[in-house]
């Protein structure tokens, strides 16, 4: 089942490698406390906090609580809205290292550095 913050798998019941190996849940394990959750009652997802439930609920209520100040349009993430912002603002975060040519979202620096430099994105 899908998971916000980490695999709803259990290590012993996991069929993957070390690379997804869930070592916070070792840690609460051996410890023993046990991690809150908060499932979703309407699809598998299960949050690590409210904050999380609280964003992942606005996916089925289509709320769009945020809106961009200059043409009006909805998000249902702060951080989406954000990112929409530097359409306006025309701010650049992301640089190439090859050329310093930048861009102001990360997808079209992949897209360029696949194009222009043959390098392909890290896996």
């Amino acid at each position: 089942m899908p998971r916000l913050g980490e695999s709803t798998l259990q290590p012993e019941n996991a069929d993957f490698g070390e690379c997804c190996y869930d070592y916070a849940y070792e840690a609460d394990t051996a410890s023993g406390s046990k991690r809150r959750s908060f499932p979703c009652d309407q699809c598998p997802v299960v949050a690590t906090d409210r904050v999380g439930y609280e964003r992942h609920q606005r996916t089925h209520t289509g709320e769009k609580p945020f809106a961009c100040p200059t043409r009006g349009r909805r998000f249902n993430q702060k951080s989406n809205m954000a990112t929409h912002m530097r359409r306006h603002t025309g701010e650049k975060p992301f640089s190439c290292d090859v050329c310093s040519r930048q861009f102001g979202f990360k997808v079209a620096l992949v897209k360029h550095m696949q194009e222009e430099h043959t390098v392909e994105p890290l896996k």
